[in-house]
Protein backbone atom coordinates (compact mmCIF):
# COMPACT_ATOMS: atom_id res chain seq x y z
CA UNK A 1 0.00 0.00 0.00
CA UNK A 2 1.45 3.37 -0.57
CA UNK A 3 0.01 7.35 -1.36
CA UNK A 4 -0.02 8.72 -4.35
CA UNK A 5 2.32 10.97 -4.86
CA UNK A 6 2.46 14.54 -7.04
CA UNK A 7 2.15 13.66 -10.33
CA UNK A 8 2.71 9.71 -10.08
CA UNK A 9 0.83 7.25 -12.11
CA UNK A 10 -0.39 3.43 -11.36
CA UNK A 11 -1.09 1.27 -13.89
CA UNK A 12 -3.18 -2.04 -13.81
CA UNK A 13 -2.56 -3.66 -17.37
CA UNK A 14 -5.01 -6.07 -19.10
CA UNK A 15 -4.24 -9.33 -18.21
CA UNK A 16 -1.83 -9.08 -14.69
CA UNK A 17 -2.54 -10.91 -11.32
CA UNK A 18 -1.96 -8.02 -9.29
CA UNK A 19 -5.45 -6.06 -8.07
CA UNK A 20 -5.29 -2.30 -7.01
CA UNK A 21 -7.34 -0.50 -5.12
CA UNK A 22 -7.74 3.37 -4.57
CA UNK A 23 -9.62 5.80 -2.30
CA UNK A 24 -9.00 9.42 -0.76
CA UNK A 25 -8.62 10.42 2.42
CA UNK A 26 -9.52 12.67 5.12
CA UNK A 27 -6.33 14.74 4.30
CA UNK A 28 -7.58 15.12 0.70
CA UNK A 29 -4.56 12.18 0.30
CA UNK A 30 -4.78 9.41 -2.44
CA UNK A 31 -4.04 6.04 -1.63
CA UNK A 32 -3.68 2.53 -3.18
CA UNK A 33 -3.12 -0.73 -2.33
CA UNK A 34 -3.55 -4.52 -3.41
CA UNK A 35 -6.03 -5.27 -0.74
CA UNK A 36 -9.18 -3.02 0.65
CA UNK A 37 -8.49 -4.07 4.32
CA UNK A 38 -5.21 -2.85 4.09
CA UNK A 39 -5.82 0.18 2.48
CA UNK A 40 -8.50 1.47 4.89
CA UNK A 41 -6.21 0.70 7.51
CA UNK A 42 -3.38 3.17 5.79
CA UNK A 43 -5.52 5.90 4.96
CA UNK A 44 -7.71 6.20 7.92
CA UNK A 45 -10.87 6.00 5.74
CA UNK A 46 -13.93 4.95 7.89
CA UNK A 47 -15.63 1.76 7.14
CA UNK A 48 -19.03 2.40 5.43
CA UNK A 49 -20.78 -0.30 3.52
CA UNK A 50 -21.77 0.70 -0.29
CA UNK A 51 -25.81 -0.50 -0.76
CA UNK A 52 -25.56 1.06 -4.65
CA UNK A 53 -23.38 -2.15 -4.98
CA UNK A 54 -25.86 -4.43 -4.33
CA UNK A 55 -27.64 -4.66 -7.26
CA UNK A 56 -24.98 -5.32 -9.08
CA UNK A 57 -23.50 -7.76 -7.29
CA UNK A 58 -27.27 -9.88 -7.33
CA UNK A 59 -26.81 -9.57 -10.86
CA UNK A 60 -23.91 -11.15 -11.75
CA UNK A 61 -23.18 -12.71 -7.87
CA UNK A 62 -19.86 -11.13 -7.38
CA UNK A 63 -19.81 -7.04 -8.11
CA UNK A 64 -18.59 -6.47 -11.35
CA UNK A 65 -18.24 -2.79 -11.07
CA UNK A 66 -15.05 0.00 -10.48
CA UNK A 67 -17.22 0.65 -7.12
CA UNK A 68 -16.64 -2.01 -4.08
CA UNK A 69 -18.61 -2.37 -0.96
CA UNK A 70 -16.80 0.38 0.96
CA UNK A 71 -18.04 3.83 0.59
CA UNK A 72 -15.23 5.82 -1.09
CA UNK A 73 -13.10 2.58 -2.31
CA UNK A 74 -12.99 1.79 -5.54
CA UNK A 75 -10.96 -0.37 -7.83
CA UNK A 76 -8.84 -0.03 -10.94
CA UNK A 77 -10.34 -2.21 -13.87
CA UNK A 78 -7.94 -3.93 -16.28
CA UNK A 79 -6.65 -1.26 -19.42
CA UNK A 80 -6.55 1.45 -16.57
CA UNK A 81 -4.31 3.93 -14.89
CA UNK A 82 -4.69 6.31 -11.83
CA UNK A 83 -2.61 9.58 -12.27
CA UNK A 84 -2.45 12.27 -9.33
CA UNK A 85 -2.77 15.36 -11.25
CA UNK A 86 -2.90 19.10 -8.89
CA UNK A 87 -4.06 16.92 -6.06
CA UNK A 88 -6.98 14.68 -7.24
CA UNK A 89 -6.80 11.48 -8.89
CA UNK A 90 -7.84 10.85 -12.00
CA UNK A 91 -8.66 7.78 -13.62
CA UNK A 92 -7.58 7.32 -17.87
CA UNK A 93 -7.96 3.95 -20.57
CA UNK A 94 -4.60 3.45 -22.02
CA UNK A 95 -5.33 0.05 -23.15
CA UNK A 96 -8.14 -2.54 -24.35
CA UNK A 97 -9.31 -5.74 -25.46
CA UNK A 98 -8.59 -5.68 -29.03
CA UNK A 99 -9.87 -8.67 -31.34
CA UNK A 100 -6.77 -8.50 -33.64
CA UNK A 101 -6.42 -9.89 -37.47
CA UNK A 102 -5.81 -13.71 -37.65
CA UNK A 103 -1.34 -13.39 -37.94
CA UNK A 104 -1.17 -17.03 -38.58
CA UNK A 105 -1.26 -18.86 -42.36
CA UNK A 106 -3.52 -22.00 -41.05
CA UNK A 107 -4.53 -23.49 -37.97
CA UNK A 108 -1.70 -25.83 -37.72
CA UNK A 109 0.58 -22.95 -37.26
CA UNK A 110 -1.53 -21.39 -34.43
CA UNK A 111 -1.27 -24.52 -32.60
CA UNK A 112 2.18 -24.69 -32.89
CA UNK A 113 2.82 -21.07 -31.63
CA UNK A 114 0.51 -21.93 -28.93
CA UNK A 115 2.48 -24.90 -27.64
CA UNK A 116 5.65 -23.12 -27.99
CA UNK A 117 4.09 -20.31 -25.64
CA UNK A 118 3.20 -23.03 -23.31
CA UNK A 119 6.20 -24.84 -23.20
CA UNK A 120 7.97 -21.39 -22.42
CA UNK A 121 5.99 -20.86 -19.68
CA UNK A 122 6.21 -23.66 -17.65
CA UNK A 123 9.96 -23.86 -18.28
CA UNK A 124 9.78 -20.41 -16.37
CA UNK A 125 6.96 -21.86 -13.67
CA UNK A 126 8.86 -24.63 -12.65
CA UNK A 127 11.79 -22.60 -11.36
CA UNK A 128 9.38 -21.13 -8.78
CA UNK A 129 7.12 -24.00 -8.07
CA UNK A 130 6.42 -27.86 -8.32
CA UNK A 131 3.04 -28.31 -6.82
CA UNK A 132 -0.68 -28.15 -8.53
CA UNK A 133 -4.35 -28.45 -7.93
CA UNK A 134 -5.84 -30.57 -9.86
CA UNK A 135 -9.34 -31.63 -11.16
CA UNK A 136 -10.03 -34.13 -13.99
CA UNK A 137 -10.31 -31.21 -16.78
CA UNK A 138 -7.68 -29.99 -19.34
CA UNK A 139 -6.30 -26.90 -17.60
CA UNK A 140 -4.96 -28.49 -14.76
CA UNK A 141 -4.24 -31.23 -16.38
CA UNK A 142 -2.01 -29.36 -18.41
CA UNK A 143 -0.42 -27.61 -15.48
CA UNK A 144 0.50 -30.83 -13.69
CA UNK A 145 1.72 -32.31 -16.63
CA UNK A 146 3.67 -29.42 -18.09
CA UNK A 147 5.39 -28.43 -15.18
CA UNK A 148 5.73 -31.73 -14.51
CA UNK A 149 4.15 -31.45 -10.55
CA UNK A 150 5.82 -33.65 -7.92
CA UNK A 151 2.59 -33.20 -5.88
CA UNK A 152 -1.00 -32.26 -6.71
CA UNK A 153 -4.03 -30.76 -4.44
CA UNK A 154 -7.83 -32.37 -5.39
CA UNK A 155 -11.15 -31.82 -4.19
CA UNK A 156 -13.50 -34.88 -3.49
CA UNK A 157 -16.88 -35.46 -2.12
CA UNK A 158 -19.14 -38.11 -0.61
CA UNK A 159 -21.73 -37.40 -3.31
CA UNK A 160 -20.66 -39.55 -6.24
CA UNK A 161 -22.02 -37.06 -8.98
CA UNK A 162 -20.09 -34.69 -7.73
CA UNK A 163 -16.80 -35.93 -6.91
CA UNK A 164 -13.85 -36.00 -9.50
CA UNK A 165 -11.55 -36.97 -7.30
CA UNK A 166 -11.24 -40.61 -8.77
CA UNK A 167 -10.70 -39.28 -12.04
CA UNK A 168 -7.81 -36.86 -10.42
CA UNK A 169 -6.19 -39.41 -8.92
CA UNK A 170 -6.05 -41.87 -12.16
CA UNK A 171 -4.46 -38.60 -14.17
CA UNK A 172 -1.87 -38.33 -11.25
CA UNK A 173 -0.81 -41.68 -11.67
CA UNK A 174 -0.06 -41.52 -15.25
CA UNK A 175 1.50 -38.84 -14.44
CA UNK A 176 3.80 -40.29 -11.88
CA UNK A 177 2.79 -37.76 -9.63
CA UNK A 178 1.49 -37.69 -5.47
CA UNK A 179 -1.67 -36.48 -4.52
CA UNK A 180 -3.42 -35.53 -1.49
CA UNK A 181 -7.44 -35.49 -2.08
CA UNK A 182 -9.18 -32.88 0.10
CA UNK A 183 -12.28 -34.15 1.30
CA UNK A 184 -15.11 -31.64 1.47
CA UNK A 185 -17.94 -32.82 3.51
CA UNK A 186 -21.09 -30.19 3.96
CA UNK A 187 -20.32 -29.72 7.47
CA UNK A 188 -16.79 -28.07 6.95
CA UNK A 189 -17.99 -26.46 3.62
CA UNK A 190 -20.47 -24.14 5.70
CA UNK A 191 -18.70 -24.01 8.75
CA UNK A 192 -15.69 -21.62 6.85
CA UNK A 193 -18.26 -19.71 4.34
CA UNK A 194 -17.67 -16.78 7.19
CA UNK A 195 -14.17 -17.19 7.11
CA UNK A 196 -13.52 -17.11 3.53
CA UNK A 197 -16.18 -14.35 2.74
CA UNK A 198 -13.74 -12.20 5.06
CA UNK A 199 -10.78 -12.95 3.41
CA UNK A 200 -12.27 -12.13 0.09
CA UNK A 201 -13.10 -8.52 1.30
CA UNK A 202 -15.74 -8.43 -0.78
CA UNK A 203 -18.54 -11.73 -1.01
CA UNK A 204 -19.27 -13.65 -3.59
CA UNK A 205 -21.84 -16.31 -4.83
CA UNK A 206 -19.51 -18.14 -6.55
CA UNK A 207 -19.88 -21.48 -4.88
CA UNK A 208 -16.74 -23.01 -6.16
CA UNK A 209 -14.62 -20.21 -3.94
CA UNK A 210 -15.52 -22.37 -0.87
CA UNK A 211 -13.72 -25.60 -2.03
CA UNK A 212 -10.69 -23.86 -3.67
CA UNK A 213 -10.10 -22.04 0.03
CA UNK A 214 -10.42 -25.42 1.39
CA UNK A 215 -7.81 -26.97 -1.13
CA UNK A 216 -5.46 -23.72 -0.82
CA UNK A 217 -5.52 -25.01 2.84
CA UNK A 218 -4.71 -28.17 2.22
CA UNK A 219 -1.85 -27.31 0.01
CA UNK A 220 -0.18 -24.99 2.15
CA UNK A 221 0.47 -28.65 4.56
CA UNK A 222 2.44 -29.69 1.78
CA UNK A 223 4.15 -26.59 -0.29
CA UNK A 224 4.44 -23.08 -0.18
CA UNK A 225 3.86 -22.46 -4.01
CA UNK A 226 0.83 -24.26 -5.88
CA UNK A 227 -0.50 -23.78 -9.33
CA UNK A 228 -3.94 -23.13 -10.29
CA UNK A 229 -5.27 -23.82 -13.90
CA UNK A 230 -7.46 -20.46 -13.82
CA UNK A 231 -7.90 -18.73 -17.35
CA UNK A 232 -8.13 -21.01 -20.31
CA UNK A 233 -11.74 -20.87 -20.38
CA UNK A 234 -11.64 -17.00 -20.53
CA UNK A 235 -9.52 -16.64 -23.27
CA UNK A 236 -10.33 -19.82 -25.02
CA UNK A 237 -14.04 -20.17 -24.99
CA UNK A 238 -14.04 -22.86 -22.36
CA UNK A 239 -17.79 -22.02 -20.98
CA UNK A 240 -21.28 -23.82 -22.64
CA UNK A 241 -22.54 -20.23 -23.15
CA UNK A 242 -20.29 -19.77 -25.93
CA UNK A 243 -21.65 -22.41 -28.07
CA UNK A 244 -24.96 -21.42 -27.19
CA UNK A 245 -24.46 -17.98 -28.82
CA UNK A 246 -23.22 -20.23 -32.28
CA UNK A 247 -26.74 -21.57 -32.18
CA UNK A 248 -28.46 -18.62 -31.45
CA UNK A 249 -26.17 -15.15 -31.66
CA UNK A 250 -27.94 -12.12 -29.98
CA UNK A 251 -26.15 -9.10 -29.69
CA UNK A 252 -27.00 -8.67 -25.93
CA UNK A 253 -26.46 -12.35 -25.23
CA UNK A 254 -23.95 -11.40 -22.69
CA UNK A 255 -26.25 -9.83 -20.40
CA UNK A 256 -28.22 -13.59 -20.18
CA UNK A 257 -24.75 -15.59 -19.99
CA UNK A 258 -23.68 -13.48 -16.84
CA UNK A 259 -26.96 -13.11 -15.04
CA UNK A 260 -27.99 -14.51 -11.87
CA UNK A 261 -31.01 -12.49 -10.84
CA UNK A 262 -33.10 -10.21 -12.86
CA UNK A 263 -31.72 -6.75 -11.06
CA UNK A 264 -30.57 -3.19 -12.17
CA UNK A 265 -26.37 -2.97 -12.54
CA UNK A 266 -25.83 -3.06 -16.25
CA UNK A 267 -25.05 0.54 -17.15
CA UNK A 268 -21.57 0.09 -15.97
CA UNK A 269 -20.76 -3.00 -18.23
CA UNK A 270 -23.18 -1.93 -21.08
CA UNK A 271 -21.60 0.84 -21.37
CA UNK A 272 -18.00 -0.50 -21.34
CA UNK A 273 -19.21 -3.06 -24.28
CA UNK A 274 -20.84 -0.92 -26.53
CA UNK A 275 -17.74 -0.64 -28.51
CA UNK A 276 -17.36 -4.11 -29.65
CA UNK A 277 -18.60 -5.67 -32.89
CA UNK A 278 -20.99 -8.17 -31.90
CA UNK A 279 -22.43 -10.49 -29.05
CA UNK A 280 -19.45 -12.89 -28.97
CA UNK A 281 -16.92 -10.09 -28.92
CA UNK A 282 -18.97 -8.44 -25.69
CA UNK A 283 -18.95 -12.03 -24.23
CA UNK A 284 -15.90 -12.27 -24.08
CA UNK A 285 -14.28 -9.12 -23.62
CA UNK A 286 -16.91 -9.16 -20.67
CA UNK A 287 -14.60 -12.81 -19.49
CA UNK A 288 -11.62 -11.66 -19.96
CA UNK A 289 -11.92 -8.14 -18.08
CA UNK A 290 -14.83 -7.88 -15.62
CA UNK A 291 -15.28 -11.53 -14.86
CA UNK A 292 -11.73 -12.06 -14.23
CA UNK A 293 -10.97 -9.06 -12.36
CA UNK A 294 -14.09 -9.34 -10.45
CA UNK A 295 -14.57 -12.76 -9.44
CA UNK A 296 -11.78 -15.20 -10.54
CA UNK A 297 -8.65 -13.30 -8.95
CA UNK A 298 -10.27 -12.25 -5.92
CA UNK A 299 -11.09 -15.71 -5.23
CA UNK A 300 -7.41 -16.85 -5.93
CA UNK A 301 -6.13 -14.25 -3.80
CA UNK A 302 -8.50 -14.92 -0.70
CA UNK A 303 -7.55 -18.03 -0.77
CA UNK A 304 -4.02 -17.64 -0.98
CA UNK A 305 -3.81 -14.58 1.68
CA UNK A 306 -5.67 -16.91 4.50
CA UNK A 307 -4.06 -19.75 4.27
CA UNK A 308 -0.65 -18.36 3.62
CA UNK A 309 0.06 -20.04 0.36
CA UNK A 310 1.22 -18.73 -2.62
CA UNK A 311 -1.41 -19.60 -5.21
CA UNK A 312 0.11 -19.10 -8.71
CA UNK A 313 -1.55 -18.83 -12.45
CA UNK A 314 0.43 -19.42 -15.23
CA UNK A 315 -2.34 -19.53 -17.45
CA UNK A 316 -3.20 -16.18 -16.87
CA UNK A 317 -0.46 -15.05 -18.83
CA UNK A 318 -0.17 -11.75 -21.28
CA UNK A 319 1.40 -13.99 -24.03
CA UNK A 320 -1.67 -16.39 -23.71
CA UNK A 321 -3.74 -13.26 -23.90
CA UNK A 322 -2.61 -11.82 -27.25
CA UNK A 323 -2.87 -15.10 -28.56
CA UNK A 324 -6.16 -16.04 -27.68
CA UNK A 325 -7.66 -12.32 -28.92
CA UNK A 326 -5.67 -12.95 -32.36
CA UNK A 327 -7.03 -16.08 -33.42
CA UNK A 328 -10.38 -16.55 -34.93
CA UNK A 329 -13.78 -17.49 -33.69
CA UNK A 330 -13.77 -21.15 -35.01
CA UNK A 331 -10.13 -21.71 -33.68
CA UNK A 332 -11.83 -21.38 -30.00
CA UNK A 333 -14.78 -22.84 -30.06
CA UNK A 334 -18.20 -24.34 -32.19
CA UNK A 335 -21.32 -24.93 -31.85
CA UNK A 336 -19.99 -28.62 -30.35
CA UNK A 337 -16.95 -27.66 -29.33
CA UNK A 338 -14.49 -25.66 -26.85
CA UNK A 339 -10.56 -24.59 -26.42
CA UNK A 340 -10.25 -26.28 -29.51
CA UNK A 341 -6.84 -24.89 -29.99
CA UNK A 342 -5.98 -24.80 -26.39
CA UNK A 343 -6.65 -28.96 -26.33
CA UNK A 344 -4.82 -29.42 -29.61
CA UNK A 345 -1.59 -27.97 -28.03
CA UNK A 346 -2.07 -29.66 -25.05
CA UNK A 347 -2.00 -33.13 -26.51
CA UNK A 348 1.88 -32.34 -26.78
CA UNK A 349 1.98 -32.55 -22.84
CA UNK A 350 -0.78 -34.75 -22.12
CA UNK A 351 -2.70 -38.10 -23.37
CA UNK A 352 -5.40 -37.48 -25.77
CA UNK A 353 -7.93 -38.48 -23.86
CA UNK A 354 -7.23 -35.94 -21.27
CA UNK A 355 -6.34 -33.27 -23.66
CA UNK A 356 -9.70 -33.65 -25.31
CA UNK A 357 -11.85 -34.40 -22.07
CA UNK A 358 -15.36 -32.69 -22.08
CA UNK A 359 -15.74 -29.70 -19.82
CA UNK A 360 -17.39 -30.03 -16.88
CA UNK A 361 -18.58 -27.49 -14.68
CA UNK A 362 -16.69 -27.15 -11.57
CA UNK A 363 -18.63 -29.91 -9.42
CA UNK A 364 -20.19 -28.32 -6.01
CA UNK A 365 -23.09 -29.75 -4.32
CA UNK A 366 -24.26 -26.62 -2.82
CA UNK A 367 -27.60 -26.70 -4.20
CA UNK A 368 -27.86 -29.70 -2.68
CA UNK A 369 -26.59 -29.27 0.34
CA UNK A 370 -28.47 -26.18 1.03
CA UNK A 371 -31.72 -28.26 1.79
CA UNK A 372 -30.16 -30.59 4.38
CA UNK A 373 -30.34 -29.37 8.03
CA UNK A 374 -29.42 -26.74 10.29
CA UNK A 375 -27.92 -24.94 6.87
CA UNK A 376 -31.89 -24.89 5.31
CA UNK A 377 -33.21 -23.72 8.76
CA UNK A 378 -29.86 -21.23 8.63
CA UNK A 379 -30.45 -19.68 5.68
CA UNK A 380 -34.15 -19.34 6.01
CA UNK A 381 -33.39 -17.75 9.35
CA UNK A 382 -30.88 -14.80 7.97
CA UNK A 383 -33.85 -14.11 5.12
CA UNK A 384 -35.85 -13.35 7.99
CA UNK A 385 -33.19 -11.24 9.48
CA UNK A 386 -33.06 -7.16 9.83
CA UNK A 387 -30.09 -7.35 7.95
CA UNK A 388 -31.70 -8.78 4.69
CA UNK A 389 -34.90 -6.78 4.82
CA UNK A 390 -32.46 -3.51 4.26
CA UNK A 391 -29.98 -4.88 2.18
CA UNK A 392 -32.10 -6.62 -0.19
CA UNK A 393 -35.08 -4.88 0.24
CA UNK A 394 -36.97 -4.35 -3.19
CA UNK A 395 -35.19 -6.79 -4.99
CA UNK A 396 -36.63 -10.03 -4.59
CA UNK A 397 -35.42 -12.36 -2.49
CA UNK A 398 -38.77 -13.87 -1.39
CA UNK A 399 -39.75 -15.26 -4.65
CA UNK A 400 -36.29 -16.98 -4.97
CA UNK A 401 -36.62 -18.32 -0.93
CA UNK A 402 -40.23 -19.78 -1.93
CA UNK A 403 -38.91 -21.05 -5.43
CA UNK A 404 -36.03 -22.73 -3.89
CA UNK A 405 -37.35 -24.32 -0.68
CA UNK A 406 -41.26 -24.94 -1.33
CA UNK A 407 -41.45 -25.70 -4.75
CA UNK A 408 -38.41 -28.32 -5.05
CA UNK A 409 -39.70 -31.84 -3.97
CA UNK A 410 -36.11 -32.91 -5.55
CA UNK A 411 -33.19 -31.41 -3.97
CA UNK A 412 -31.27 -31.35 -6.89
CA UNK A 413 -33.66 -29.82 -9.34
CA UNK A 414 -34.01 -26.38 -8.05
CA UNK A 415 -33.56 -24.90 -11.81
CA UNK A 416 -32.04 -21.64 -11.47
CA UNK A 417 -33.29 -20.68 -8.55
CA UNK A 418 -30.01 -22.29 -5.66
CA UNK A 419 -27.99 -19.34 -7.11
CA UNK A 420 -29.72 -16.24 -6.12
CA UNK A 421 -30.62 -17.58 -2.99
CA UNK A 422 -26.85 -19.02 -2.13
CA UNK A 423 -25.54 -15.49 -3.78
CA UNK A 424 -27.59 -13.83 -1.30
CA UNK A 425 -27.21 -15.81 1.53
CA UNK A 426 -23.07 -15.01 0.96
CA UNK A 427 -23.59 -11.08 0.95
CA UNK A 428 -25.47 -11.44 4.26
CA UNK A 429 -23.03 -14.17 5.64
CA UNK A 430 -19.80 -11.03 4.59
CA UNK A 431 -21.89 -7.97 6.08
CA UNK A 432 -22.79 -10.04 9.42
CA UNK A 433 -18.88 -10.92 9.76
CA UNK A 434 -17.51 -7.74 8.30
CA UNK A 435 -19.70 -5.25 9.73
CA UNK A 436 -21.59 -6.78 12.31
CA UNK A 437 -25.63 -7.15 12.94
CA UNK A 438 -27.70 -4.09 12.15
CA UNK A 439 -28.73 -2.22 15.30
Amino acid sequence: MARLERDSEVRKGLYPRQPVYYCKAADGAWFYSDTIHGLLAESGLKKEFNRKVVPTYLRYWYPATEDTFYKGVKRLLPGFRLVENKGEAIVERFEDVEFAPNPFPNYESAVKSLTDTLTDIFEEERKVSDASFLSSGVDSSLLAAGLPAKQVVSVGYEESRYDESKDAIAIADKLGTDIHVCPVTIEEYFDVVPEAMIAREEPSGDSSYIPLFLAAREAAKHTKACCSGEGPDELFCGYKVYQNYLNEPRDNYWKAAHTCMKTRGLKEAKKYLERFNDGFQKMQAFDLTYATECNLLPNLDAAARANKVDIRTPLIDRRLFDFAVSVPVDYKVTTDNNKIVFRDAAESFLPQEVAQKPKRAFPVPTQMWMHEEPYASQIRGLFAGKEAKRLLNGLLPRYYIRKYFSESTDREATGSYWHPVWTMFALLVWYLGEFGPME
